[in-house]
């Protein structure tokens, strides 16, 4: 799990990496790797708790999945990614050891969408 700053969105997000390449195909001469994240959000708006998001043809995103919809990811430069998560989400919330760490590196908690 990643926090990756999605300038599109105008914000940081918690993404689940799901691949990583360089794109010769997709972008020929491009040097920096690119990453898949399937996006997570918060399970309510100001909860400390996150789920995966997915999205249906319509592209309207739930918290919740169904058959018929897919992952909400993003496929983002290796820069954007602001901090690598070092324990897994516990009950879908960040472990204290990652608060801590985001702290000291930025002075502050920072503001996950």
């Amino acid at each position: 799990m990643v926090i990756v700053y999605l300038a599109s969105k105008k914000g940081s997000y918690l993404g689940e990496v799901r691949r990583v390449w360089l794109p010769v195909e997709e972008a020929p001469g491009e040097t920096e790797k690119w990453i898949r994240v399937h996006l997570w959000g918060r399970t309510s708006p100001g909860a400390s708790t996150f789920a995966p998001w997915w999205i249906d043809g319509k592209k309207k995103c739930y918290l919740r999945r169904a058959p018929q919809y897919g992952e909400l990811w993003e496929d983002i430069y290796g820069s954007w990614v602001r901090y690598k998560l070092k324990l897994p989400l516990e009950g879908g919330e960040l472990q204290s050891e990652d608060v801590g760490i985001i702290r000291d590196l930025w002075g502050h908690s920072l503001e996950i969408a």
